[in-house]
């Protein structure tokens, strides 16, 4: 029973670190502009050099229409603008989005 629990725990701090382990960041930048095109698909430009680790074809950032978050996301990117808050992106190093053209944004944090 022991073993178990020293495999599970390893197991679980090991995806802990995997996860960040794929996630560049775009650091503390301001929403510069939020396009969404009549498919669905946003598209993000930030302040500063734009963060691209898995060499995309095209640099701004875009959110999918069928990303589970997408209402979500826009609402903190929209809030953020408004309000002229600065956001950090955590960017995929290893897919890209937009039938791979784009960075794919993993997440958003409003600072």
């Amino acid at each position: 029973m022991k073993r178990i629990l020293t495999v599970s725990a390893a197991l679980m701090i090991a995806l802990i670190f995997s996860q960040a382990a794929f996630a560049a960041k775009a650091t503390n930048r301001s929403v510069v502009e939020i396009i969404v095109s009549n498919n669905g698909k946003a598209t993000i430009k930030l302040s500063g050099a734009d963060v691209n680790p898995a060499a995309c074809q095209n640099t701004p950032y875009v959110i999918e229409a069928d990303a589970v978050v997408k209402k979500e996301w826009l609402a903190q990117l929209l809030t953020a603008k408004a309000a002229g808050f600065n956001v950090t992106l955590s960017i995929n190093d290893t897919v890209c989005a937009n039938d791979n053209k784009n960075p794919k944004i993993s997440n958003i944090i409003v600072l």
